[in-house]
């Protein structure tokens, strides 16, 4: 009997202490769940914190890791920007601007992760709902910064008339709102939110007032491609619903109806023409660099040398094309475009495969559409806060696709 007691009492406390990692793992996932569209800080603790705890389980169960199908792509796009980065002046700042392919973590953290996985995705339209109420409520004060104390500057105050909520810019707010608007609607419609109609209508409209046109834009096509492709009656009474509010906020908003009106002005808008000559910056720099580009993080432009709105904040310098394809091409040349093209495919077929399986998620699919048509006028995948956040909602739905039971041990 003396024989016997040790081994059994061994793994007793093996089991004890995996479940306790076990616990703590399902509880920063589902911490960075809330916290993703509310600060990036408090994101940044959760992950890494559920990588802690990830590696600690992985290594118990001796490293058993299942395939996604995005693991190849995404390396072949590392090592695009790491031969990008070793031709770059600064081969070293280079290496630091690679945000994508080290956020690829909270991916296989989500993906390999642990505890329900519904609750968390609702528990990231919570924490949307709250950053979109909190961006109503700054367009309702209508301060403009900066104030006396720049931490309630910051939280508080608009910027340049528009909405950010508790992120930094009006863009990546908007831009996250697009995910997060279009998960919210798959859910509701699959019955697996309560409320999810005012909750739409909270983020859409904090959409709305975050004056982005390109999200405006992303809106839009993802509704259309949702109606056409599922031919579902819901989804086009949502766009019938969003082109009438569009309409409605045109006759009875001057300044919206001047945003709305500036999207095919080429001739006035500062916007449009900034954006206009950084694209032509990057052309120029794409054919003088085609094949690995200038390297991650190189692309600066002043801005007293754009041809059409040089005379706009001319010392300041632009790292952004303003458009997520040429920026990857100017920073890794047709080579690494070709290979995030590659990426992006696979995630949206990962995307498409687990709707099919749960129908729930085909607002995540038809949000990803959402963002690359977004994508033609922002740079997003320099931005670290929707790529956590795209990050984290892909790998939640490969899990939920291959684990119906919402359980992993």
């Amino acid at each position: 009997m003396a024989l016997d007691t040790q081994p059994m009492e061994t793994v007793t406390v093996s089991q004890d202490r995996s479940d306790r990692l076990t616990l703590i793992f399902s509880a920063f996932l589902s911490g960075l769940a809330f916290v993703l569209p509310i600060s990036i800080a408090l994101s940044n603790v959760m992950w890494g914190g559920a990588l802690l705890m990830g590696l600690g389980l992985w290594a118990r169960n001796k490293f058993r890791v299942n395939w996604t199908g995005v693991e190849l792509p995404w390396i072949l796009l590392l090592v695009s920007g790491i031969v990008a980065a070793a031709g770059a002046d600064n081969p070293a700042r280079a290496i630091r601007s690679l945000r994508g392919e080290i956020l690829v973590a909270i991916f296989l953290l989500a993906a390999h992760g642990v505890g329900d996985g519904w609750k968390q995705l609702r528990l990231f339209s919570s924490g949307a709902i709250i950053a979109a109420v909190w961006g109503l409520v700054q367009k309702g004060v209508g301060l403009e910064g900066p104030l006396s104390i720049p931490w309630l500057g910051r939280l508080i105050c608009l910027k340049s008339g528009r909405s950010p909520g508790f992120y930094s810019h009006p863009i990546t707010f908007a831009e996250m709102l697009l995910l997060a608007g279009a998960l919210i609607l798959g859910l509701g419609l699959a019955g697996r939110m309560r409320r999810w109609v005012p909750a739409l209508a909270a983020v859409s409209a904090a959409a709305l007032l975050s004056q982005t046109r390109g999200v405006w834009l992303g809106m839009g096509f993802l509704l259309m491609a949702w109606t056409v492709l599922r031919w579902d009656r819901r989804v086009a009474q949502v766009l019938s619903i969003l082109v009438i509010t569009l309409g409605l906020v045109f006759v009875l908003s001057s300044d919206l109806r001047h945003r709305v009106a500036s999207i095919s002005d080429t001739k006035t808008d500062v916007s449009n023409r900034i954006r206009m000559g950084l694209w032509e910056k990057s052309v120029e720099s794409i054919r003088n660099r085609p094949v690995i580009g200038v390297g991650p993080g190189h692309f600066r432009v002043k801005g007293a040398d754009l041809r059409y709105s040089g005379e706009y904040e001319p010392q300041r310098v632009w790292t952004e094309t303003h458009n997520v394809y040429l920026q990857v091409a100017v920073e890794r040349g047709f080579v690494g475009l070709g290979l995030f093209i590659l990426f992006l495919a696979s995630v949206g077929r990962l995307l498409w495969s687990a709707a099919r399986v749960q129908p729930a998620l085909w607002g995540l699919f038809f949000g990803f559409l959402g963002l690359m048509a977004a994508g033609m006028t922002e740079s997003w995948y320099n931005d670290s806060e929707i790529l956590m956040c795209l990050f984290f909602l892909v790998g939640t739905a490969w899990r939920l696709s291959h684990t119906p039971t919402n359980e992993v041990t």
